[in-house]
């Protein structure tokens, strides 16, 4: 069958000597091969009486649209059999710029049937077409997330140049289940791809080589955001970093944007992790598109996992007690409507101002204000507060900091957790959730 169907590629006229390669990156286990003109991929270890086979053709004269592409795609299909597409296209594009439509079918020719996909793709001035043949639905899907990861990743470089000066990565961890793991460049890209009818993602995890600790947390935090995020997407948070202490005893820095844009504007969740450990502490990059719910757990594990070798076992700080001094502030309303009984309407507002005071003694001051209607409620507390690690006291409540952290033109800010004595955690990849901790912001 591959024999008949390069045959049917080249009667196209599509591949003239000087045609260019699209720039792929075959995915991790396969065998790639050029062969009369096309770029042929197999998946390795293929089960006997199976087959999927891809095959790269670049296009000679540009065509200009996806739709002629795809219209071309299909008639060289028709070359080598009868083509009976199961659904319309469906378009996309990736976080490189590049355009691709996809439409998968079967293909039959003397009495059998195979299934059959065309990917055609364009950016700017190039054009490549990808044919994909296999012996049945189930095949296809075995080779699914690859295949998909793979045009996902067209264009996309394969890993980010590694820092000046960085080594080998050298933390240890634990691959989250259904993920990748490839070492490239002094780096590690751990990644989770799907892309099936109902569900679509690509999560990338980037861990770069452990580097020794020389601020605090949230300096050494700012440093990398400023290094890492900056220069590869555009942001709009002010990061602080939000900490957590990992029960392995890591410290955890980090922050992300859900709504960052990539260099091509493409919307994605994207931040930064460091986890600092004794004298040590790793970058590591996050990249997320898509949703998924078991990301959150995956992400968790991944970090609870991990050790940084020789760094010591001394636990470093997630914030310096002396960032909560001064007087915060935090407000908020709501309204709302209501239907009496007997058909009648009101609409009923309310107003919460919260106020706390840490002093460098030690003390405390808190205040409660309250508007609902012309009813008015204003309570105070007052007392001792200590600070020791993520646990807040005041008096003989307790409160768990979140974050906490400052920036010359918006502020400082502090986070706590929403309720006294009840820990909540913020969530690893959607931490500035709506419902996500109190935030207070600083009297200057």
């Amino acid at each position: 069958m591959t024999s008949v169907i390069l045959s049917a590629i080249l009667s196209m006229g599509l591949l003239p000597a000087a045609a260019g390669d699209l720039p792929l990156q075959v995915p991790e286990g396969w065998d790639s091969r050029k062969q009369e003109g096309s770029l042929l991929m197999v998946p390795k270890n293929m089960p006997e009486g199976k087959f999927y086979t891809v095959v790269v053709v670049p296009v000679a004269a540009k065509v200009g649209s996806l739709k002629g592409l795809t219209e071309a795609a299909k008639a060289t299909l028709g070359q080598t059999g009868t083509f009976k597409p199961a659904r319309d296209p469906a378009a996309a594009k990736n976080e490189a710029g590049w355009e691709f439509e996809t439409l998968v079918g079967t293909l039959e020719k003397d009495g059998n049937a195979l299934m059959a996909q065309s990917v055609v793709l364009r950016k700017d001035a190039e054009e490549g077409i990808i044919l994909v043949f296999s012996d049945s639905v189930e095949t296809m899907q075995k080779y699914s997330d690859a295949f998909s990861g793979m045009i996902k990743s067209v264009g996309v470089p394969k890993v980010p140049p590694p820092v000046a000066g960085a080594g080998k990565v050298d933390l240890k961890y634990k691959v989250p289940e259904g993920w990748t793991s490839v070492e490239k460049n002094g780096t590690v890209l751990l990644e989770s791809v799907k892309n099936t009818f109902y569900e679509k993602w690509t999560f990338r995890l980037l861990i770069l080589p452990s580097e020794p600790l020389e601020q605090d947390l949230r300096k050494t935090f700012l440093a990398r955001w400023a290094t890492e995020i900056k220069p590869n997407f555009v942001t709009s948070i002010v990061p602080l970093p939000l900490v957590r202490r990992m029960k392995s005893g890591a410290a955890c820095g980090f922050d992300l944007e859900r709504t960052a844009k990539n260099k091509t504007g493409e919307e994605v969740n994207a931040g930064l992790y460091v986890l600092a450990r004794g004298s040590r502490y790793v970058p590591i990059l996050a990249i997320f598109y898509g949703f998924d719910s078991g990301l959150e757990k995956s992400v968790e594990e991944f970090l609870e996992s991990a050790e940084i070798p020789g760094a010591g076992t001394e636990k470093v700080a997630l914030y310096s007690p002396a960032d909560l001094h001064g007087t915060w502030d935090t407000s908020s309303s709501s309204i709302a409507a209501y239907v009496t009984g007997t058909g009648g309407s009101f609409v009923e507002g309310i107003s919460v101002g919260t106020g706390v005071v840490f002093n460098a003694d030690g003390t405390f001051k808190k205040t409660l204000s309250a508007i609902q209607g012309i009813r008015q409620i204003k309570e105070t507390d007052e007392g001792k507060w200590k600070a020791d690690d993520a646990e807040l006291t005041l008096r003989e409540s307790k409160y768990w900091v979140l974050g906490v952290g400052s920036d010359p033109k918006a502020g400082a800010f502090l986070v706590l957790n929403n309720y006294a004595n009840q820990e909540d955690r913020l969530r690893l990849t959607y931490p500035r959730a709506a419902s996500s901790g109190t935030w207070y912001k600083r009297k200057e």
